[in-house]
């Protein structure tokens, strides 16, 4: 006997992984959009069995999610699922797709479908930035800081901007 909240057909929550807070703005969207809750998964002391659809977001790190946040997906099993993620390389390349198929290898293997996904370029940490230039100075970094990479870092740290966060909600739409 499931409850389901007046208007809405389907039970749906937004849950993610955000370290620097770019990750919550776009699950954040997502949720109004869904007319749901959006949590941070380690604030989340409900049962995800409990709900018909779960957006699940997260940032890239090191090409994945962050460990603790794949262990609690294990609990995942049978669900229509979204997937969202920010990254600070360009979200329609090659790195991007890449984490997007192993995030979502995991979660198919457990039987779930994914219905939607969406991702964006996201700030990247300001700590993650100082260590990757002391190891680029020091010569032990497989990424030397180019120009390139200079200008990527840019313009990652104008995003998720609000055409961002439009097209999350725009990508979650029809989610009844």
């Amino acid at each position: 006997s499931k409850h389901y909240e007046k208007g809405f057909c389907m039970k749906k929550i937004v849950l993610y992984t955000s370290q620097t807070g770019n990750t919550k703005k776009v699950g954040d969207a997502i949720a109004e959009q869904l007319g749901c809750e959006s949590l941070n998964f380690r604030d989340f002391e409900g049962e995800v069995d409990d709900y018909d659809f779960i957006a699940l977001g997260f940032y890239v790190d090191k090409g994945e999610a962050e460990a603790k946040f794949t262990r609690f997906l294990r609990k995942i099993h049978g669900k229509k699922l979204g997937v969202f993620m920010t990254l600070g390389a360009e979200p329609d390349g090659e790195h991007s797709r890449k984490c997007l198929d192993t995030f979502e290898e995991g979660l198919k293997a457990n039987g779930n479908e994914i219905v939607r996904e969406f991702a964006c370029q996201g700030a990247i940490d300001p700590n993650l930035l100082e260590t990757m230039r002391k190891m680029a100075s020091s010569g032990n970094s497989p990424h030397p800081i180019t120009p390139e990479r200079l200008a990527r870092w840019a313009e990652a740290a104008k995003h998720p901007d609000e055409k961002d966060l439009a097209d999350a909600k725009a990508a979650f739409a029809g989610i009844e």
